[in-house]
């Protein structure tokens, strides 16, 4: 038998490692006697390299490409490595055992646990253990004072793992080693690994000892990160062998977009290009750092485009539907089935009509617990029958069990929950959906067993399990195989290390986003970890993770053979100028590179006839119907038809409501101006003063409304009470002997609707002449937008209500008064004659008259256009939609002309 080899690959990103060791691959496979195997980092690239492989003609052994944890099983036995939200809950008990005072104020933060977890995980690597921490040179840095209390929490952390016969994955790598040395690869005599971009310590003492047993060739990119990896494997033996860069430059491109959504919409116009020019999809793939705020901007843009994608980046657990469900259920039952966890167990169920109204009634009868005060609303019928067969959970409360007997009860808890009907010739989304949620409670059962282990033998409450159980759930991960082969594929840069696509857009390239910028790590400052390698401990500083940074940019934008389209937004969400990254900017100044325009792109309907026209109600009887209805209208109503018609048919027409605010948001604008209002009229009947009237009329609505005390409640109380005082003292306009409140009003224009409402205060003065007053809780900058609004002819309150005053109470219109009373008084309006410092008296009468003209022509046009079925979105101030409550609904954006974010738009 020949003497083992020993072979180093090194060469930049591109310059065809992988491509000579997997030819070194071929031939050993060809010679058919199962003596190679190919170990990799990660699951997804094992998963790609037999794909390809087989693609290539050369079918492999699933065991053939492994990873590396995968590849050390059969010698690391049962040495079980824990999973990372394990070992944070380990840091956490250790924590709360030991309590050492300097860590008290953080001790409660689920953060802090997950520092400690990463920290520990962080020095095993290294092959430093928390003793190391004491070591006396580190003692002369400032940051030291601190290291005995966390040597002592790392060291009780250790001893849990060891007494619950975990490991860490360098310590599952070293007990492999140890059985390697001692028993040999068995049949095994060539060992290829490709993908490390370097190794640690602990990995790199592995490779030594596979050398020992084996021929190995090794691929390490070059990088500084990889030098110290490099020496080692040369002082182990190891021959080095250099690749240079062979592969022919893409055409790169540069694109500036506006905003992030610009840039995602031009990322997508762009790969439907590609495909309508005869590119497969599978032939394209986006590289972005990390997920952030990239990919969901990315799933909904390619979903609504109807280009397939396949995401290499892992769910958390806890955000697939079916866990929120369980969890949601568990914390509404332990909560004694409290209104408001009920609330959230119901929105995480399958929609249906009865369960959005069954929503409207819970939220209206906010805060409460207790299912029995919900059993009289048949609004809840549905809803409940769901809930009542959770009823287990309700008596689990009171018991006291073993770990392992509360994950085997909570493991049959999503039975007790609405399972999904499946059925033949299912869409391929909701395919995928079901097969994401059956993987999804498998790793839930996982979960389960593994809280379990973590929580020990000794009986304890649900309420104590369950905590475990979030905390191995929220730190868990799902991805959820994708077998479709012609899809985008969608990446993080860490991803991108497998990948040669002709077609690579690269995203997100702004300063301090790609390539990131790194911080000193809060628990282990730069310094001591510079300290540390006197004692032969590697630990990386911030400034080496952003030369990991730098190189992870460089790996991506050496993806594409063909096209390399690189882009960045110009500005952020808040309309703020951004910096394209430095490592961009080095590659813009190198030359080479192609700047091109980002043109607004406008998402066409898939059914290009679908709004060829304006959306109008053509049926002449529904027509008809409709006009009936706003036979008598309000001038509240003429105005937000002014303001955009498809709201006020949903509002006025359709009837349709919004959410209930949940309770401590029922103080809203709409409830502090009525009982502002209500306040004001009463004042103007009787003596009482207003503070007491305004108590009054405070509790009421707070009972009624059930809105809880609170921080929030209190601070609108105030704010009120104190523009209701600064209302008092004003002596602009004092009210009169003949002074009236809340006057109702019903007339008729001539040929046209009937008009109705209520006038806040009408003033006589002699003559029998009426100055009208409207009251506005609001501040003073909106009232002169109101003001505006007459100007603008999309208001007509004014108008109508001097109508009102002559043609109702038989008063001469002499003047209508607004009045802004939030924080601080405000008074604009018109008047003619009267000995007013206040409002605009130099107008005279002529404008009161065509105050009163202007809203006639307005109604009159109102109720013409809604008698001919105009109903589409056409907001008449665009700030406005901001809020309306069904903006979600009326599409706007379809109509809307592309906008450019910035400043220079």
């Amino acid at each position: 038998m020949p003497a083992p080899t020993k072979l180093l690959l090194t060469g930049p990103p591109a310059s065809g490692k992988t491509t000579l060791l997997l030819e070194a691959l071929r031939r050993a496979a060809d010679a058919g006697d199962g003596t190679a195997c190919l170990v990799v980092p990660t699951a997804t690239m094992a998963q790609h390299l037999r794909h390809w492989m087989a693609r290539e003609g050369l079918p492999l052994s699933p065991r053939a490409v492994q990873t590396l944890y995968a590849f050390i099983q059969p010698w690391a036995g049962k040495a079980a490595q824990i999973p990372t939200a394990s070992l944070s809950l380990v840091c956490q008990e250790a924590l709360e055992r030991i309590r050492p005072p300097v860590f008290e104020p953080l001790r409660e933060l689920p953060g802090f646990h997950d520092a400690l977890a990463s920290l520990l995980d962080e020095l095993a690597s290294a092959g430093c253990g928390a003793a190391a921490l004491l070591e006396p040179h580190l003692r002369a840095y400032r940051e030291a004072e601190f290291l005995p209390a966390l040597a002592e929490v790392l060291a009780g952390a250790e001893e849990d793992l060891a007494s619950a016969g975990l490991h860490l994955r360098a310590s599952r790598l070293r007990i492999a080693a140890s059985a390697i040395e001692e028993k040999g690869l068995g049949g095994l005599r060539q060992v290829f690994l490709d993908g490390f971009f370097t190794l640690t310590s602990v990995e790199l003492d592995l490779v030594a000892t596979l050398a020992r047993h084996a021929s190995v060739t090794i691929t390490l990119p070059e990088w500084p990160g990889a030098e110290t990896a490099r020496r080692f494997l040369l002082e182990a033996g190891f021959t080095e062998s250099k690749t240079a860069e062979s592969r022919r430059q893409p055409r790169r491109v540069v694109v500036a977009a506006g905003n992030l959504e610009q840039e995602v919409n031009e990322m997508a116009r762009r790969i439907l290009e590609e495909r309508a020019a005869g590119r497969r999809f599978h032939e394209m793939g986006i590289v972005v750092r990390g997920e952030g705020r990239y990919l969901p901007a990315l799933r909904a843009t390619l979903e609504r485009l109807g280009i397939p994608a396949r995401f290499y980046f892992a769910e958390p657990l806890s955000a697939i539907p079916v866990i929120g469900r369980v969890e949601a259920a568990v914390a509404a039952a332990l909560r004694n089935w409290d209104h408001e966890a009920l609330v959230d167990l119901l929105r995480l169920l399958p929609p249906s009509p009865d369960l959005d109204a069954a929503e409207f009634e819970l939220l209206k009868r906010l805060p409460g617990q207790g299912l029995e005060a919900l059993r009289e609303a048949p609004a809840l019928r549905t809803f409940l029958e769901s809930v009542d067969r959770l009823s287990p959970l309700a008596a689990w409360r009171s018991e006291r069990l073993v770990p392992g007997e509360w994950a085997k009860r909570l493991a049959e808890l999503p039975r007790l929950l609405p399972a999904p009907v499946i059925e033949d010739g299912a869409p391929a989304a909701q395919v995928e959906a079901w097969r994401t949620e059956a993987a999804a409670l498998r790793a839930f059962r996982a979960a389960l067993e593994e809280a379990a282990v973590a929580a020990g033998i000794e009986p304890l409450p649900l309420a104590e399990f369950w905590d475990t159980v979030r905390l191995v759930v929220t730190g868990s991960e799902l991805r959820v195989r994708d077998q479709r082969r012609d899809v985008v594929h969608v990446m993080d840069a860490n991803e991108a290390r497998q990948w040669e696509l002709p077609v690579v857009f690269v995203g997100g390239l702004t300063e301090g986003n790609f390539p990131r910028r790194h911080s000193q790590n809060s628990l282990f400052s730069d310094r001591l970890r510079l300290a540390l390698r006197e004692s032969g401990y590697h630990l990386r500083t911030s400034a080496e993770a952003e030369v990991v940074e730098r190189f992870l940019f460089d790996l991506a934008v050496s993806r594409a053979t063909d096209l390399l389209v690189l882009s960045y937004p110009q500005f952020d969400n808040a309309g703020n100028e951004t910096l394209p990254s430095f490592a961009l900017q080095e590659m813009l100044d190198a030359g080479g590179l192609e700047m091109e325009e980002c043109p607004a792109v406008r998402i066409r309907p898939d059914r290009p006839g679908l709004i060829t026209r304006p959306p109008a109600i053509r049926d002449r009887t529904l027509r008809a119907s409709v006009a009936e209805r706003h036979a008598v209208i309000t001038p509240s109503a003429v105005e937000a038809f002014l303001q955009c018609p498809y709201s006020f048919h949903a509002r006025h027409t359709l009837g349709l409501n919004g959410r209930p605010p949940h309770p401590k948001e029922r103080l809203d604008h709409s409830a502090r101006g009525q009982i502002v209002h209500d306040v004001l009229a009463k004042s103007l009947l009787t003596a009482e003063d207003v503070e007491t009237i305004f108590e009054r009329h405070f509790s009421n609505a707070c009972r009624s409304l059930n809105v809880p005390p609170g921080f929030r409640r209190e601070a609108l109380r105030l704010e009120m009470l104190a523009s209701l005082r600064a209302f008092r003292r004003d002596e602009s306009v004092p009210p009169g002997g003949d002074s009236r409140a809340e006057r109702s009003f019903l007339f008729a224009l001539p040929g046209g609707p009937t008009l109705r409402g209520r006038i806040d205060r009408i003033d006589r003065y002699p003559g029998h002449r009426a100055l009208i007053i409207d009251f506005k809780y609001t501040r003073p900058v909106n009232l002169r937008r109101y003001i505006s609004g007459h100007e603008d002819g999309v208001r007509v309150q004014a108008g109508v209500y001097l109508l009102a005053a002559r043609e109702c109470f038989q008063l001469e219109p002499a003047g209508v008064l607004f009045c802004a009373i939030r924080r601080e008084v405000r008074w604009d309006g018109w008047h003619a004659g009267l000995p007013l410092r206040v409002g605009r008296g130099e107008e005279g009468g002529a404008r009161l008259a065509e105050l009163m003209q202007e809203a006639v022509d307005l109604i009159q046009r109102t109720v013409n256009e809604i008698a001919a079925g105009r109903i589409e979105p056409a907001p008449a101030d665009p700030d406005m939609c901001g809020f309306c409550e069904f903006i979600d609904i009326c599409r706007i954006e379809t109509a809307a002309a592309p906008m450019t974010a910035g400043a220079a738009s």
